[in-house]
């Protein structure tokens, strides 16, 4: 379903022409495919690709209807947004492999108050309870805190847990302390920049510091956009909680007054979107001109 609009073949403006950033062949974006969840933010993203006469196709999408933009996809041009599904889908389409992603960075690691730590999944299931395990490579199951007694789990944990029973011995799984949050506030970050920041979990939960979340800014890496996630604890210290990959972001959930713009929730994905589509086809030149090894 076409949402909006606006013709012209006259370049894209500064803020979303990312060439320069990356080099060349970084596709022109021809179509944003929004994912059709009834999220009105959904609404108000086509409504400012519109209002910014940008030459942009808006399409409500399903993963039933994706495929007949695949073309697009494959050529790198048109960006899927507002859902995890969708966009897996459209890594297939366009033949980008699913980047790997650690919610705990090295770098970030003494930032962290629940001192995540890496284990097989034989070692998590081990390990002195309540701890708080997740999947390192996604996917398998959400986080959630294992406990010696599963009854005193929640219906999803235990459907975690048996996921968790049913992967290979081997498997890597991140353990860590389980926390008393009272609020979790959501951080957008490009290039360094922060884009925009608010609250997605607890009403009442004071903001982090600006110094802190500055310096954990600065710690990381700024080879790709990313989102982070600031616990406040119950007594009232706040920690980094993860980073997220904003391909897993869907549409913005938080809320106060210095959210993302919706027209900055675009520059983020088609960032990390270009970043994938020119890494993948640069990689594939070089073993062009390689040629067969011996």
């Amino acid at each position: 379903m076409l949402l909006a609009s606006r013709n012209g073949e006259h370049r894209l403006s500064s803020w979303l022409d990312l060439g320069p950033g990356f080099g060349d062949g970084v596709p022109q974006l021809r179509a944003v495919l929004l994912a059709s969840t009834g999220a009105p933010a959904a609404q108000g993203l086509a409504q400012a690709i519109w209002g910014s006469g940008l030459p942009i196709v808006v399409h409500s999408v399903t993963l039933a209807t994706l495929k007949r933009h695949a073309k697009l996809v494959s050529e790198g041009a048109a960006l899927p947004v507002g859902d995890r599904g969708l966009t897996l889908k459209s890594l297939e389409y366009a033949k980008l492999a699913r980047p790997t992603w650690s919610v705990y960075p090295q770098a970030l690691l003494p930032h962290m108050q629940h001192m995540p730590r890496l284990l097989t999944a034989s070692a998590a299931l081990r390990w002195r309870k309540p701890i708080f395990t997740r999947p390192a490579l996604g996917g398998d199951f959400k986080g959630f805190i294992n406990r010696d007694d599963p009854d005193l789990m929640s219906s999803e944990d235990r459907a975690s847990l048996e996921k968790l029973l049913s992967l290979s011995r081997a498997s890597p799984v991140w353990v860590c302390a389980p926390l008393e949050i009272v609020g979790i506030w959501r951080y957008y970050v490009l290039d360094g920049e922060l884009l925009g920041y608010g609250r997605v979990h607890g009403n009442h939960a004071h903001e982090p510091e600006s110094e802190e979340v500055s310096a954990i800014i600065a710690a990381a890496p700024h080879d790709t956009p990313y989102i982070v996630d600031m616990a406040v604890l119950r007594d009232g210290s706040t920690t980094l909680l993860r980073t997220r990959d904003v391909l897993d972001m869907g549409y913005p959930v938080v809320t106060g007054r210095s959210i993302p713009s919706p027209l900055d929730h675009l520059r983020m994905a088609w960032s990390r979107w270009t970043q994938l589509y020119v890494s993948a086809r640069a990689r594939g030149a070089e073993g062009e001109q390689r040629g067969p090894q011996p």
